[in-house]
């Protein structure tokens, strides 16, 4: 999904698993009518306000060629082009960032969970089909999502591990007044092992990360030093 206020004068982009669902929706009262009832779910909307971009709550099994085009993780470059250049060089550009090593083991099990995928009982097991999926994935990075020409384009970053102190600071600093809650949304669980973020990895797949997803890890401000 993206998000485009007019009358506030920012855009939101949403790279996935970094809880841009949470901040897209307590910021989705500024691109609507007022008094719109706002849920995880909804369609596309376009009013005098802004853009509320399509949102489903479980993509698997979704025609794509039904989705609008303003959708979920739309790449920046589609927005820029269908805003007008005036407005995207003048509007505030926010997005989610989530420490990277975090971010896949999350993302690997969120597409398991679209899928419908037997559950994995066994951390092995699990560490095994994180290894091996995580070599064959191509979008790890979803830099596209906030990339034009190379170019990073979002000017106010919400970190997944500070999401209330960012969202509240990024708040306050455009000057949008009394924001809705940030809800908590996707939440699944992980493992019944309870393994820390390292336990996942090899030092293939911890350097694959690093390599796909340097632009997060500059961003965030992240040790690319994998920590648990």
């Amino acid at each position: 999904m993206v998000l485009v206020c007019t009358q506030q004068s920012f855009i939101f982009l949403k790279p996935r698993k970094t809880a841009g669902t949470s901040v897209e929706m307590a910021l989705e009262k500024f691109c609507g009518p007022p008094g719109r009832t706002i849920t995880e779910a909804t369609p596309g909307l376009f009013s005098e306000f802004g853009i509320i971009g399509h949102r489903e709550q479980k993509r698997a099994g979704v025609d794509k060629h039904d989705l609008s085009v303003w959708r979920q993780h739309i790449p920046a470059r589609e927005v820029r082009r269908m805003v007008t250049p005036a407005f995207w060089d003048s509007a505030a550009r926010i997005a989610t960032v989530r420490n990277p090593f975090d971010r896949a083991i999350s993302l690997f099990h969120w597409l398991r969970y679209l899928k419908d995928a037997e559950p994995l009982t066994d951390f092995a097991d699990t560490r095994a089909a994180f290894i091996e999926w995580i070599h064959r994935f191509e979008t790890l990075s979803d830099k596209a999502v906030v990339h034009v020409h190379g170019v990073f384009a979002p000017t106010h970053i919400i970190r997944f591990e500070h999401l209330a102190d960012d969202f509240a600071a990024t708040c306050n600093e455009l000057g949008l007044i009394d924001p809705d809650p940030l809800p908590i949304t996707k939440a699944r669980p992980v493992s019944a092992d309870n393994p820390t973020i390292a336990d996942y990895y090899d030092t293939a797949t911890a350097d694959l990360v690093r390599r796909t997803c340097g632009w997060m890890f500059t961003s965030g401000g992240y040790d690319t030093a994998l920590s648990n």
